[in-house]
Formats: C-alpha cells, structure tokens, sequence
C-alpha cells in the first residue's frame, strides 16, 4: 500500500508533532515529489519513482518516516522486476511450466536486504501506529515473496502489535501461517520417505549379511565334509577301496580267468582229439586207453 498517494506535508513544520486523529492525513498539502514518485511507480519506472522520492521534502519524523517508507517500496519493486526478467521463459506456442510458475521469484538478497532496511528507519521514526504497522507490514509483504516465510510471520505479528486494527495484518498473517504449515508439510515427506528408505536399506543389508554369512556356514561345512571323506579313504586299506561286488556275484576278473582257463582247456582236449600223422606212429607203442577221465 502506497501511503503517497495521500500524503501532504504539514502546514507549520516548526510545531511539535502530535499524533494525527484516527483516519487524518498526515500532511496537510501535497509534496510534489511523494505524488510524482507514486505516479512513476504506479506506471512501472521503479528508478525513476526511487530518484523523486529521496527528493521529497519531509520536516517531522512522520513525515520522514513516510518517505523511508515509499522508498523501501520502490526498491522492493525493483528487486520484482529484475526477478522477474530474470525468470525463465516459458515455451514458445506453450504452456509455462507449473512448478516454475508456482516458484516465488528469485529475488536479489542484496536488494531485498536495502529495501527491508528503508521499512525499518521508517517503522523506527514514526510516531503514529498506522506508520509503524504499515513499515511493518510492508516488510513482512517483502520477506514472503523472497521466500522467508519465518521472517514475514515476526512482521506481520510486528504490525498488529502496532495497530491491533490492520485487517491487512491479520490476514497476510493467516496466509503466512497457511505457508507455515505447507511447508513443514512438505519437509516432513521427504523425510518420512528418507526414513523408509533407511529401513529398507538396513534391511538389505541384513539380508545380504544372512546370505554371505550362509555361504560361508555352508562352504565350512562342504569342506569339513570333504577332509572327514578324505581322511575316511585315508584309513582304508586298499581291499577295501576296491568297489563293492554286489552279494553273491563274483568279481569282473574272476570270470575273465574262468573263461580263459575252460577256453585253454577246450583247445588242449581238441589237440588230444586230432589223429596222430605217420611220422608220430613211428616206433610209438600202442597206448591202451585208460577208462575214464584223462585230464
């Protein structure tokens, strides 16, 4: 809110300053300065509304108090402006991006901090509450659209402290409470979802431990198998290592000789049966068979 607007400088500047009736300008002619600056600012030319407003003439700490305060608004709408030139673009033939759109402005530190400084000389030379609330109150306007939403909370309640009657005040203060609140919102899910994240890790790796842990259980009892075998075929002796014949049957060398012991002695019975030639007859003595076996 632009107080400008309505200012006039007051008549006999000599005289103490007294605090103004309830909804009494408190200057009683303009000051072409304040009234030019509002118009420059209302048309978009912060700077130009900056320059006129640090040439306005002010006697009283009222007075000086409301100059403060519409500079701090012409350097709070500068550090808009440039924020906002700042800002990405949307696409060409496209709708802009919904969560850029929902950002709050960038706004310089430095800038904000010049124009919060001018809200303070101003809260701090007036004597009249409305002032005092209205410094406070823009402050607080200022501190949320950087983003600092704690900061706006302590103006805000700093403006109904001056002036319990600034509807102004108390709404933007139930706004600040909304955001408040949205946004420890939003930091509590990220970390409910970094907590969960935790747990299944942990649990992954408990896992992981169990299974390496088994392999390790199981190889140990693999190889302790594998040296009681070892030694067991040590302790053998080597009848007993030979394969097991299966009861009744007999070994696979046993009936090889057989076979070629019955096969010799077929061949020595046929070369007893063949008939004897002349050469072997010669001086041979009749041989009287034996009756019975002759082998």
């Amino acid at each position: 809110m632009l107080l400008a607007l309505a200012l006039v400088l007051a008549a006999d500047a000599a005289a103490p300053e007294a605090r103004p009736a309830e909804g009494a300008p408190l200057f009683s002619r303009v000051e072409p300065a304040i009234a030019d600056g509002a118009a420059a600012l209302g048309g978009g030319d912060a700077a130009k509304a900056l320059e006129l407003f640090r040439q306005a003439k002010a006697d009283t700490p009222n007075q000086r108090a409301i100059v403060e305060y519409d500079v701090g608004q012409a350097l709070a709408a500068q550090a808009l402006a440039t924020a906002q030139q700042q800002a990405p673009a949307a696409p060409s033939g496209g709708a802009p991006d919904p969560a850029t759109a929902a950002a709050p402005p960038q706004l310089d530190p430095s800038a904000v901090a010049d124009a919060q400084a001018a809200f303070g000389r101003a809260r701090a030379l007036a004597h009249d509450p409305r002032v005092k609330a209205e410094a406070a109150l823009a402050g607080g306007n200022l501190a949320a659209m950087a983003g600092d939403v704690d900061e706006a909370l302590r103006q805000f309640r700093q403006a109904l402290k001056d002036d319990p009657m600034n509807e102004r005040a108390k709404k933007n203060l139930r706004r600040a409470l909304e955001a408040k609140k949205q946004q420890q919102q939003q930091q509590q899910q990220p970390n409910e979802q970094n907590k969960d994240d935790q747990q299944q890790d942990e649990q992954n790796r408990d896992d992981q431990q169990k299974n390496e842990q088994n392999k390790d259980e199981q190889k140990k009892d693999d190889e302790q198998k594998k040296n009681e075998q070892n030694k067991d075929d040590q302790q053998k002796s080597p009848e007993d290592k030979q394969q097991p014949q299966p009861q009744g049957a007999e070994p696979d060398d046993k009936k090889a000789q057989k076979k070629d012991a019955a096969r010799r002695l077929l061949d020595a019975l046929r070369a007893r049966e063949r008939p004897l030639t002349p050469l072997e007859m010669r001086g041979a003595k009749p041989v009287r068979a034996k009756e019975g076996k002759d082998w």
